[in-house]
């Protein structure tokens, strides 16, 4: 069941991560931040431009990629791009999107991994 969140802190750590969970599920989210207007910003704008370029039937699930987690992205049941935050100063600065086919074919299938909701 989808809701509504108001994540105080979303510009970086536990905020930023509560954030990507709830948005990915489904929830409508408002992002709140005290000092970290740039994080808050690219959780924000990385989320909008995803909504917009998802298509139909795709799906994510997060998962723990080269020691962090990331958004994978899922087209028809294969994977089709990783989304790394990038993080400085404890901070969200920007995403990575991986798509080498090469690097994704150690990642599971959409009907293998764990938790994958739909992006569209």
């Amino acid at each position: 069941m989808a809701g509504k969140a108001l994540i105080t802190g979303a510009g970086h750590r536990l905020g930023a991560a509560m954030a990507r969970e709830l948005a990915g599920r489904g929830w409508d989210v408002a992002l709140h931040y005290a000092s970290s207007r740039e994080g808050a910003e690219a959780v924000a704008n990385f989320f909008l431009r995803l909504a917009r370029i998802a298509p139909p039937g795709s799906a994510g699930s997060f998962a723990w990629v080269n020691g962090q987690v990331a958004l994978v992205t899922y087209e028809d049941g294969e994977v089709t791009t990783v989304y790394v935050p990038v993080i400085e100063d404890g901070r969200i600065t920007t995403f990575y999107a991986l798509r080498n086919p090469d690097k994704l074919r150690s990642l599971p299938r959409q009907d293998e991994a764990p938790g994958v909701f739909p992006l569209a």
